[in-house]
Protein backbone atom coordinates (compact mmCIF):
# COMPACT_ATOMS: atom_id res chain seq x y z
CA UNK A 1 0.00 0.00 0.00
CA UNK A 2 2.24 3.06 -1.44
CA UNK A 3 1.12 6.94 -0.63
CA UNK A 4 1.64 9.69 1.92
CA UNK A 5 -0.09 9.28 5.16
CA UNK A 6 -0.75 11.96 7.09
CA UNK A 7 -0.14 11.25 11.12
CA UNK A 8 -1.20 12.65 14.39
CA UNK A 9 1.86 12.25 16.89
CA UNK A 10 1.28 12.09 20.39
CA UNK A 11 1.89 14.11 23.51
CA UNK A 12 3.81 13.59 26.45
CA UNK A 13 3.00 15.62 29.43
CA UNK A 14 6.28 15.13 31.65
CA UNK A 15 6.93 17.94 34.70
CA UNK A 16 10.29 18.89 32.76
CA UNK A 17 7.94 20.10 29.63
CA UNK A 18 6.98 23.45 28.77
CA UNK A 19 3.84 25.24 28.70
CA UNK A 20 3.44 27.18 25.27
CA UNK A 21 5.96 25.69 22.79
CA UNK A 22 4.25 22.67 21.45
CA UNK A 23 0.31 24.17 21.80
CA UNK A 24 1.64 26.56 19.89
CA UNK A 25 3.40 24.58 16.87
CA UNK A 26 0.39 22.37 16.72
CA UNK A 27 -2.20 24.88 16.68
CA UNK A 28 -4.03 23.13 19.74
CA UNK A 29 -5.73 24.56 22.97
CA UNK A 30 -3.49 24.46 25.87
CA UNK A 31 -5.28 21.47 28.21
CA UNK A 32 -2.36 20.31 30.65
CA UNK A 33 0.19 21.98 32.69
CA UNK A 34 3.46 20.54 30.79
CA UNK A 35 3.93 19.83 27.11
CA UNK A 36 7.03 18.06 27.26
CA UNK A 37 7.31 15.92 23.94
CA UNK A 38 5.65 15.31 20.71
CA UNK A 39 6.08 11.83 19.22
CA UNK A 40 5.92 10.91 15.87
CA UNK A 41 6.61 7.00 15.00
CA UNK A 42 5.37 3.38 15.90
CA UNK A 43 6.52 3.22 19.64
CA UNK A 44 3.98 1.32 20.99
CA UNK A 45 4.17 3.25 24.35
CA UNK A 46 2.44 6.38 21.99
CA UNK A 47 1.91 5.27 18.07
CA UNK A 48 0.89 8.21 15.72
CA UNK A 49 -2.82 7.81 14.61
CA UNK A 50 -2.93 7.68 10.90
CA UNK A 51 -5.54 9.81 9.07
CA UNK A 52 -7.26 9.81 5.80
CA UNK A 53 -7.83 6.25 5.58
CA UNK A 54 -11.51 4.49 6.33
CA UNK A 55 -11.02 4.19 10.03
CA UNK A 56 -8.35 6.39 12.04
CA UNK A 57 -5.69 3.57 13.12
CA UNK A 58 -2.59 3.64 15.17
CA UNK A 59 0.54 4.00 12.79
CA UNK A 60 1.96 0.68 14.37
CA UNK A 61 -1.26 -1.06 13.60
CA UNK A 62 -1.23 0.08 9.97
CA UNK A 63 2.35 -1.13 9.51
CA UNK A 64 0.98 -4.86 10.90
CA UNK A 65 -1.56 -4.78 8.56
CA UNK A 66 0.45 -3.15 5.40
CA UNK A 67 4.72 -3.41 6.05
CA UNK A 68 5.46 -2.66 2.19
CA UNK A 69 4.59 0.53 3.40
CA UNK A 70 7.97 0.56 4.88
CA UNK A 71 10.11 0.12 1.87
CA UNK A 72 11.79 -2.77 0.66
CA UNK A 73 15.25 -1.39 2.08
CA UNK A 74 13.69 -0.92 4.70
CA UNK A 75 12.25 -3.77 5.47
CA UNK A 76 15.30 -6.06 4.84
CA UNK A 77 17.84 -3.65 7.08
CA UNK A 78 15.16 -3.49 10.10
CA UNK A 79 12.58 -5.86 9.54
CA UNK A 80 8.72 -4.97 9.58
CA UNK A 81 9.14 -2.18 12.20
CA UNK A 82 9.61 1.51 11.86
CA UNK A 83 12.83 2.50 12.72
CA UNK A 84 13.06 5.67 14.47
CA UNK A 85 10.86 7.78 16.44
CA UNK A 86 11.14 11.71 15.74
CA UNK A 87 10.55 13.59 18.64
CA UNK A 88 10.31 17.15 19.19
CA UNK A 89 11.01 18.16 22.89
CA UNK A 90 10.64 21.79 24.74
CA UNK A 91 12.45 21.73 27.75
CA UNK A 92 11.97 24.06 30.56
CA UNK A 93 13.96 22.64 33.62
CA UNK A 94 17.04 20.60 33.30
CA UNK A 95 16.93 16.45 32.46
CA UNK A 96 18.48 13.61 33.85
CA UNK A 97 21.72 12.38 32.46
CA UNK A 98 20.30 9.35 30.13
CA UNK A 99 22.21 6.57 29.24
CA UNK A 100 20.99 4.38 26.18
CA UNK A 101 21.50 0.53 25.89
CA UNK A 102 23.07 -0.75 22.68
CA UNK A 103 20.53 -2.76 20.34
CA UNK A 104 21.80 -6.19 21.50
CA UNK A 105 21.30 -4.86 24.99
CA UNK A 106 18.14 -3.39 24.39
CA UNK A 107 17.25 -6.69 22.90
CA UNK A 108 17.97 -8.54 26.05
CA UNK A 109 16.37 -6.85 28.55
CA UNK A 110 13.35 -6.11 26.70
CA UNK A 111 12.82 -9.71 26.93
CA UNK A 112 13.73 -10.77 30.05
CA UNK A 113 11.28 -7.97 31.10
CA UNK A 114 8.98 -8.59 29.02
CA UNK A 115 9.22 -12.25 30.31
CA UNK A 116 9.16 -10.93 33.65
CA UNK A 117 5.80 -9.96 33.36
CA UNK A 118 6.41 -6.15 34.00
CA UNK A 119 3.86 -3.96 32.48
CA UNK A 120 5.23 -1.52 29.56
CA UNK A 121 3.79 1.03 32.28
CA UNK A 122 5.68 -0.02 35.20
CA UNK A 123 7.93 2.84 36.52
CA UNK A 124 10.38 0.12 37.53
CA UNK A 125 10.65 -0.91 33.86
CA UNK A 126 14.27 -0.22 31.94
CA UNK A 127 13.24 -1.32 28.68
CA UNK A 128 10.08 -0.05 26.96
CA UNK A 129 11.15 -1.30 23.76
CA UNK A 130 13.88 -3.37 22.14
CA UNK A 131 15.74 -0.66 20.67
CA UNK A 132 18.76 1.36 21.15
CA UNK A 133 18.47 5.12 21.25
CA UNK A 134 20.70 6.73 18.59
CA UNK A 135 19.59 10.73 18.50
CA UNK A 136 20.35 13.23 17.23
CA UNK A 137 19.47 17.54 18.27
CA UNK A 138 18.83 20.14 16.24
CA UNK A 139 18.49 23.27 18.30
Amino acid sequence: MAGIYPLNGRLQHYVWGGERYIPHLLHIDKTESHYAEYWLGAHPSAPSQVIGTKEEISLDDFLHQNPTALGQQSRQLFGDNLPYLLKILDVANPLSIQLHPTKKQAEIGFAQENTAGIPLNDPKRTYKDDNHKPEMMIA
